[in-house]
């Protein structure tokens, strides 16, 4: 019975390679809904603008901390891709540096952006741009704080030695780092998307 346990233990890299896959696309799918709801939110408060109150005199938004956000968010998922191009070519330890510095970059955006909800000088019932201003920017944060807690599962496996020194670059493991870059990138366009609507055009 023990020795039949075991072989089932494993997943057979391929599979799991697959699996992976398969599993962040889903949850990234699963995401872009919950984004486009507020990009349709906004397009149609924006348009009916009843009695005048699509965005109050008021609701300003927080420019230079809208700006910050979006270069730590950029900068971090940036670092974040040069490190898993770099693991194709063995280069473990430079993935590791690359990533926790993403992971700072990442998590700077993020107390940036909490500090930014306490510097808007207007609330969630100001109008519609204040509650899809508030909605999207928390529920972005919110999604923001979980993939960097993901990235940092795959950096701690690492300094452990899960997978061991050098072993980054194989299908396995390449296959949960680049998952993770993946969804970063599709974070980085939704930053990007809120930037302009929030921050720009509304």
């Amino acid at each position: 019975m023990a020795t039949q346990a075991r072989r089932f233990d494993a997943e057979p890299p391929r599979v799991r390679e697959r699996n992976v896959w398969m599993g962040v696309r889903l949850w990234t799918g699963g995401m872009a809904f919950l984004f486009t709801s507020f990009i349709f939110a906004f397009f149609y408060l924006r348009s009916l603008n009843n009695n005048g109150m699509w965005r109050d005199k008021a609701a300003s938004p927080p420019v230079v901390f809208g700006t910050i956000v979006l270069v730590c968010v950029i900068v971090g998922i940036a670092l974040y891709a040069v490190g898993v191009r770099s693991l194709r070519s063995g280069a473990e330890g430079s993935w590791r540096s690359m990533s926790i510095l993403s992971v700072v970059l990442l998590l700077a955006a993020f107390v940036v952006q909490a500090i930014a909800w306490f510097h808007c000088g207007f609330g969630t019932k100001d109008g519609g741009y204040a509650s899809v201003f508030f909605g999207w920017t928390g529920f972005y944060s919110a999604v923001l704080l979980g993939s960097v807690y993901w990235l940092w599962t795959q950096v701690a496996q690492s300094l452990r030695g899960s997978g061991g020194s050098g072993d980054g670059g194989t299908p396995a493991y390449l296959a949960d780092r680049e998952a993770v870059a993946f969804f970063l990138y599709f974070m980085g366009i939704v930053q990007v998307a809120l930037f302009i609507l929030l921050y720009l055009i509304a």
